[in-house]
This record gives structure tokens, sequence and C-alpha cells, in this order.
């Protein structure tokens, strides 16, 4: 291909990525919605990041984050703090969660928060999961919260486990928040920013983990944008139980849920 046509190509290129940005919408508010600003001490220093809601259950919020946000190396985040998009001047105190993935890069924190309403309907299909796929994450960086890559990155490799995508603008702080595609819909969990490649753990393995490996269940399902939303609401637990996130048999999905008392949207 003589230099000529790689300009063209490239301006092509560009231009398509351009036209591709981002833009605000109910879509993106659940995307956001999902997605937890984090901060943490980690001795002498600070950590931040983003973290991913996947169920509610009994005035608790659970929420899937990166490791190295909140475990790097032996050591494990302190006063942590988390933030929901909505009521982001609120913070809310983080646990550490016993089970953690150092090997996936995946950490696990509760919080006790109530009157809090999930949009859950939210997973891309494993299907889409392909080369040149236009991509964008919501995170920390920069000290920006809920800060997304307004010009889209694109998806270069898809493997097992994680998908790798091209962006200068997927940067520090965007660890451990969402990739989302241009419908919104989740496609993984940021890792790696080294601000030309990033890597994310896809949102296919990440449910199977927390649901095979950790024990959880999860709430989130796959999207369905023509039907009502599955929706979770935070409330205080049941009288005589405690939060344990176990399965209802009272939970149906397809319609939308409000978390009632013996509702835990978790069947």
């Amino acid at each position: 291909m003589d230099l000529t046509a790689r300009v063209i190509g490239l301006m092509l290129l560009v231009r398509a990525l351009a036209l591709a940005q981002i833009s605000e919408g109910p879509e993106l508010d659940a995307a956001k919605s999902l997605v937890v600003m984090i901060e943490g001490n980690l001795g002498e220093n600070s950590t931040r990041g983003g973290g991913i809601v996947f169920a509610v259950d009994g005035g608790r919020v659970y929420i899937a984050t990166a490791y190295h946000v909140v475990r790097p190396g032996e050591k494990r985040a302190t006063e942590l703090k988390v933030r929901f998009r909505q009521r982001p001047n609120d913070s809310y105190t983080g646990e550490h969660h016993e089970d953690a993935s150092f090997e996936h890069d995946l950490a696990i924190l509760k919080v006790r928060a109530l009157g809090l309403q999930f949009q859950l309907d939210v997973l891309a299909d494993s299907a889409s999961f392909r080369e040149s796929v236009k991509v964008f994450a919501i995170g920390y960086p920069r000290g920006s919260r809920w800060g997304v890559n307004q010009t889209p990155g694109m998806i270069t490799e898809v493997r097992s486990q994680k998908l790798f995508v091209e962006s200068p603008y997927i940067t520090v702080g965007h660890s451990g928040g969402a990739l989302v595609d241009d419908r919104m819909r989740l496609t993984g969990m940021v890792l790696d920013t080294d601000g030309a490649i990033a890597s994310a753990l896809r949102i296919d393995r990440l449910v199977a983990i927390l649901r095979e490996d950790v024990k959880l269940p999860v709430q989130l399902r796959a999207s369905s944008r023509v039907s009502s939303s599955l929706q979770s609401k935070t409330e205080s637990p049941s009288p005589g139980g405690d939060s344990s996130l176990a399965p209802s048999p009272r939970a149906k999905y397809g319609g939308s849920c409000r978390g009632g008392k013996g509702c835990n949207c978790s069947a």
C-alpha cells in the first residue's frame, strides 16, 4: 500500500471515530449508575479506581473491582470510600470481601447503602466481542469521577479471558471500571491501562468467576432494550435475617423488580 493510500485510510478512520463519539442519554446514565468510584489508602499513598455493581441484597451492594486497585501486593487498602452515581456527593464505607482472585485481578467490595436503584439488564452478548468493535471506558481517570473517553477505543484482540483495546484515552483511574460498547452494554471490567493498549476482563468471564469460583449470585443480565428493564433496589434486610445473597425463589427476571422484602433478585 503506498503512502497516499495509507494517509487516506488513516483520515477515514479518524473521521469514523470522531463521528462515533459518545453522547449523553439514558443508556449511558444506566451504565454509569452501575459504576462506582473507589478511594482508599495504601500506607502513605492513596489509590482510586472504579468498580462494577453486580448484586444488591438486604441493604448491601456488592461490587467487583480490579485487585490491584484495592489489594496491590500484600497490602489491603484501608479507609475505603465508595461513591454511587445516584448520590455523587455522599461516600460510603467499603468493606473487603474475603474472596478475591489475584490471578484474574479481581477483588470484591461490599457496601451498606439504602434506597439505591440499579438497572441490571446491561450485559453485552459475548458474540459481539470482535476486533474493530468500538468501546468506551467508565471510571475515575485523572480524578474525574465517572470519566468516559469521548472518542472510542477499538478492540484489537479477543481472548478467552480478556479483551484488548487500542486507545490512548483509557488510562490510570479507569481500572476496575466498566468497558461498554456503543450501545452502553457492559463488555468487560478494565484492568491494565498503559495509555496505548488497555486490557479488560471479559464480562462473561467476570460473571462466571463470581458465580462458579466465588459462589456469589450475580444479578446482571443480558441487555433487553425492548422490554421493561430489570431493576433492583437496596432495602433494609428482612427482620431476623442478615444479608447473605442467597438466591430467592421469588425473584423473577424479564420484568421490573423493586427489591421488596424477601426478594433479592438473585434467582
